[in-house]
């Protein structure tokens, strides 16, 4: 037996209700109801493989959904999600088991400067792009299994991605494994090196299209350290695609970049286990930034923005 999933459109909203099917039932079984021409809600569901994982509207005019099951599957709607669509034998190669034992799409992203432009992640080295928002995919078959991939706000051709270097994947004793920050100008067709031993990157002010950050180690040897603070990353800035670079917060760990404003948790060199909020302004060339003026010294290991509208 096998969970499949009803997704019921009652007019804007999406109600997703698990039903149990038998083994042999695809994922292809419609059912409509259309009287709204009488002032009866319109209500439409679609049978799939398994539970709802990502939903998301795409398209010029965004009445294109793609739906993705916990399987992995993605299926494909033009009309707000009346009628769906298959999408596993147009990504070609989607089926077949990669590396680490799974098939299917593991993520996909939809650009805010095209939304035509849909980025699909594989779970290995294979992932496939659309620049007609699903009417047809392209294939990008590389060396680039991507951990986290960001496309660019303004640019829908420019993405940013990490990956784990190749030293992670050694069977043997792991030496030098690190996070390596890559570019793509052409929808992930071709990859270009950023920088390694990164802790987190992301692209800038949308209305500084080459602008980026990133958050580095200053030692590159060894394994790099996961989930603790530590006064060797430094959070740097470029302006140009990194082709220079320059250091932008001393020990900043983690940065968030908001509506009006930058927040970046810097660590204290002396008290390593401790961080400080800097907070800098959007609305400025440079950032003018400072410490978060706050009525009390606080002794935090993190911070969690909760509102930035004053």
């Amino acid at each position: 037996m096998l969970y499949a999933v009803r997704l019921v459109l009652i007019q804007i909203f999406i109600c997703l209700c698990l039903a149990q099917q038998n083994e042999e039932k695809r994922a292809e079984a419609t059912y409509v109801t259309d009287k709204s021409d009488q002032g009866v809600v319109t209500v439409s569901e679609f049978l799939i493989d398994s539970n709802v994982e990502d939903i998301k509207w795409a398209g010029k005019t965004n009445r294109i959904v793609f739906v993705k099951s916990m399987l992995g599957t993605v299926y494909r709607s033009e009309d707000d999600g009346k009628t769906w669509e298959y999408q596993m034998e147009k990504l070609k190669g989607s089926l077949v088991i990669e590396e680490i034992g799974q098939s299917g799409i593991s993520e996909f992203v939809v650009s805010e400067a095209d939304r035509d432009y849909i980025f699909f992640k594989g779970h290995g080295s294979a992932h496939w792009s659309t620049r007609d928002a699903g009417k047809t995919y392209n294939l990008l078959s590389s060396t680039m299994p991507i951990k986290q991939i960001f496309l660019h706000p303004t640019n829908p051709e420019w993405a940013l991605a990490t990956r784990w270097s190749s030293s992670c994947q050694q069977t043997e004793v792991v030496q030098n494994c690190s996070v390596e920050a890559y570019l793509t100008f052409d929808f992930g067709k071709n990859w270009q090196f950023v920088d390694s031993y990164v802790a987190q990157c992301g692209w800038g002010r949308a209305e500084y299209p080459e602008e980026l950050f990133l958050v580095k180690f200053q030692h590159k040897e060894g394994n790099q350290k996961f989930g603790s603070w530590d006064k060797d990353a430094e959070l740097y800035i470029s302006n140009n695609l990194w082709k220079t670079h320059s250091k932008f917060i001393a020990h900043g760990n983690r940065f968030l970049l908001l509506d009006k404003f930058l927040f970046v948790a810097s660590v204290k060199p002396e008290k390593e286990n401790e961080v400080q909020l800097v907070v800098g302004r959007k609305d400025t060339p440079d950032f003018v930034r400072e410490i978060a003026k706050l009525p009390f010294e606080l002794r935090d290991h993190s911070y969690t923005i909760l509102d930035t509208s004053e």
